[in-house]
């Protein structure tokens, strides 16, 4: 009887560990490392972060953003990939939405810009603000920010703020 014991307590033991061996091997590989920027990595994104949340408790009295690195990814990445292809075009929020990298957010919202390679973060602060669809997206529900700016071949600068809003 305790041999029998032994030999089930041994067929349960090769089995867990056959299991977890098969379980470690169909784990998917984890995803590169991006290097997103914990906070704003330049003056001119700096700027930009601080404008608006300046305008949005002094002008609206709500919450400022708060920095977000997956957000910040892929608003450099857009902002280099239109600076690479002079496209001047938004993305596709409603697809970007869907990656795994966003499962925490209810939506998306964006703002792009190509100007001349003088700008400074104030001058695509206000250039936004001055346009009505770009001042509704800084003063929205939004509760998350990320800033990426390019600087293209021909040294005009493209930004891209990309908003977010958690459940």
């Amino acid at each position: 009887m305790r041999d029998s014991r032994k030999r089930r307590l041994g067929l349960l033991a090769t089995a867990v560990l056959a299991i977890a061996i098969v379980g470690a091997a169909c784990d998917p590989a984890p995803p590169p490392e991006r290097n997103c920027p914990g906070g704003p990595p330049d003056a001119i994104t700096f700027t930009i972060l601080n404008r608006v949340n300046i305008d949005r408790t002094q002008l609206a009295h709500i919450n400022g953003l708060w920095w977000n690195p997956t957000l910040a990814c892929n608003a450099r990445d857009h902002a280099n990939w239109m600076a690479a292809t002079g496209s001047f075009v938004h993305q596709n929020l409603g697809g970007v939405i869907r990656d795994p990298l966003y499962v925490n957010f209810a939506s998306l919202g964006e703002n792009i810009l190509v100007g001349p390679g003088g700008m400074s973060g104030d001058d695509i602060h206000v250039a936004w603000m001055n346009s009505p669809g770009h001042f509704a997206n800084i003063m929205g529900w939004y509760d998350a920010i990320g800033i990426g700016v390019a600087r293209g071949p021909d040294g005009r600068l493209w930004a891209v703020e990309e908003f977010g809003r958690h459940f």
